[in-house]
């Protein structure tokens, strides 16, 4: 059975690993059906040429003016197309913006109309992980009946270079998720 995944991958640094997971993916589970979401920050860190090369799928940059023509309303068509949306990583912005229904960019949009399930693996600057603001918003998105935030964990801070609570979960662990709820 096929099992359609939106991808959407945000600016935080983490981002630069999908060109290993999204693979890795494909390979764990044969049947996914595949589209990822780049936001301009995240193509700071990432190709989406590699993405697309690598995952066999479509990649689109998330802005208005970059969406292909074959889509007419595409949040709408995404958000019908998706089994499932994983936001790996997702930054503070973006979680920020999701969980007051900020819809500025075509995922913001896709994620507000779909009521598929969605997991965001948030990935959070150390004094993001204690800030009660950030954190509420974290709160209010995980009592969404179709939303499942990861808990972050402990990882190295390219800023820093010491250890941060705000690293995003496994990529492994965000796709048994998504896999789990495919299943459903």
């Amino acid at each position: 059975m096929t099992h359609r995944t939106l991808l959407i991958g945000t600016g935080a640094i983490a981002v630069s690993s999908l060109p290993v997971w999204v693979p890795w993916a494909r390979k764990t589970n044969p049947e996914i059906e595949l589209k990822i979401l780049l936001t301009r920050s995240a193509t700071r860190f990432v190709s989406d040429e590699a993405l697309r090369i690598l995952g066999k799928c479509e990649v689109i940059e998330d802005c208005w003016e970059s969406l292909p023509k074959h889509y007419g309303a595409f949040h709408v068509e995404m958000a019908e197309w998706v089994d499932s949306v994983l936001v790996y990583p997702a930054t503070t912005n973006f979680v920020s913006k999701f969980s007051q229904c900020i819809t500025d960019s075509p995922a913001l949009l896709t994620v507000q109309c779909t009521d598929k399930p969605v997991v965001v693996a948030p990935s959070l600057p150390a004094a993001c992980v204690r800030n009660p603001y950030v954190m509420s918003h974290l709160s209010a998105l995980g009592e969404r009946d179709n939303v499942t935030v990861l808990p972050t964990v402990s990882g190295l801070s390219v800023g820093t270079g010491d250890e941060t609570p705000g690293a995003p979960s496994p990529f492994s662990d965000a796709w048994s998720v998504i896999s789990a709820a495919g299943k459903r």
